[in-house]
């Protein structure tokens, strides 16, 4: 029998979007879970965005057309297994950054730990890269200011000066 338990979105696997309706099922242990949703208005479903890590996945389904829905789904009534987490809730803002954030990659991820670092984890990253060469990256300004950081090179590899 397919039990309705109390369900957070990102803790389950996906199976499909089709019009306003989005289908996934899941299976911990012997015991089958089964959602269906029947949203406000249609998704795009083509358009899917997933983020999977060991303990959850996350998806992003874009609305067919960009325009305010007032609630989540089609019905009015709230349903009693469904619980939304509005820590998790993104605008069309905070989307865009995210899309941003993904594409710069690694850069944009040290210039984020960059922006928001005090003014000791600021010195840290700058004396620690530029004393390694590169190799080595520290926001903790009580180790890195005390002493030269010497070169890290990965395993396997070697440093050499371009002069030598």
């Amino acid at each position: 029998m397919v039990k309705h338990p109390i369900i957070l979105a990102h803790e389950r696997r996906f199976n499909g979007c089709r019009g306003r309706f989005f289908q996934f099922k899941g299976k911990k242990e012997s015991e089958e879970y089964e959602a269906v949703f029947q949203f406000f208005s249609k998704l795009k479903g083509s358009n899917i965005r997933q983020k999977s890590t060991d303990r959850r996945i996350e998806l992003v389904i874009p609305k067919e057309e960009p325009k305010w829905w007032p609630r989540l789904l089609k019905e009015s009534t709230k349903v009693p297994w469904i619980k939304i987490n509005f820590d998790k809730w993104s605008d069309n803002k905070e989307e865009k950054d995210d899309e941003e954030e993904e594409e710069g990659g690694v850069d944009k991820l040290f210039q984020k730990i960059y922006r928001d670092a005090d003014d000791d984890a600021r010195k840290a990253m700058a004396k620690s890269f530029s004393e390694s060469c590169g190799t080595v990256l520290s926001t903790n300004w009580s180790q890195v200011g005390a002493q030269k950081t010497e070169v890290k090179p990965p395993d396997g590899m070697e440093f050499k000066k371009y002069d030598e």
